[in-house]
């Protein structure tokens, strides 16, 4: 059996150093990171068991736009949110196009039901596609531990966030896969970018 940690949304590899100090002191997981944007490339990979892909992940084969609002790394895939940048910061914000990688792939192609999975999120709205995607393809099976930030309003384009949230936390409670909403890496400790 192996142990895997996805960090979706690696930013600025934050989250891979709150697991290490938190939860694998002795490196027993292998992590594999996904981060779509370009300013933030050079703090990963984190370690030498550390993977590092400069993508996004979604829950569609479709290209997608990735905008990334000034230098600190703020991004999205969503146009609700990158329409608040714009608003809110009065700046340009770049755009990028992806072919993202298609996490239940990604998930079947390289694991097996029986390791254990750790999923991350922190994709600035996206989470709804591929938390769907995994659960329409059954591949919400191979993961055992989910840290979650979800996004609702105008932070995100999906429309029915608190029917999917409830519907979803639901799920999770019946097939045993812990949920934490609560994981947040982005303090000064482990984040270099702050």
């Amino acid at each position: 059996m192996r142990k895997i940690f996805l960090d979706c949304g690696s930013n600025d590899g934050c989250s891979v150093r709150k697991f290490r100090d938190t939860r694998d002191r002795n490196k027993e997981f292998e992590c594999f990171c996904f981060e779509g944007n370009p300013k933030l490339f050079h703090y990963n990979p984190v370690d030498e068991l550390c993977t590092f892909y400069e993508n996004i992940v979604y829950g569609t084969r479709e290209q997608i736009d990735f905008y990334i609002q000034g230098s600190g790394g703020g991004s999205t895939t969503s146009r609700k949110k990158y329409q608040g940048y714009l608003d809110k910061y009065k700046c340009a914000v770049e755009k990028v196009t992806y072919n993202p990688i298609i996490l239940s792939e990604f998930i079947e192609e390289n694991f097996q039901k029986e390791d254990y999975i750790i999923l991350k999120l922190d994709i600035e709205g996206a989470e709804y596609s591929v938390l769907q995607n995994l659960l329409d393809t059954d591949k919400l099976a191979y993961i055992n531990e989910i840290y979650i930030e979800w996004h609702v309003g105008q932070k995100t384009d999906y429309e029915d966030t608190m029917n999917f949230i409830r519907n979803f936390e639901n799920t999770c409670h019946q097939v045993g896969i812990k949920l934490d909403p609560t994981w947040d890496a982005q303090q000064k400790r482990y984040s270099p970018s702050l």
